[in-house]
């Protein structure tokens, strides 16, 4: 099963230690899936309700592939639309 996520990439942080302090409250968010600290800056992945959603500076939409030979989410990053990449 396919289901699409947006990938948020934040503003940097004074430090990994504030940039992780800010992703503990990202976590708490509705359709919160996934998140780590990269550096000084946050990357979360979150449930979208659709796929066609608008997406704003620092998201990108991505893929994730559940299902029973995967052990949670497999993430891949598609920067073309969903119609296009089976072209």
């Amino acid at each position: 099963m396919e289901i699409s996520l947006i990938q948020q990439t934040s503003s940097p942080y004074e430090s990994a230690e504030h940039a992780q302090d800010a992703l503990r409250g990202v976590s708490r968010l509705p359709g919160y899936e996934y998140g780590y600290v990269d550096g000084n800056r946050t990357v979360s992945f979150h449930r979208t309700g659709e796929a066609g959603s608008m997406l704003y500076k620092g998201q990108k939409r991505v893929f994730a592939i559940t299902g029973a030979m995967t052990s949670g989410a497999l993430i891949t990053s598609s920067l073309q639309p969903k119609e296009s990449r089976n072209a």
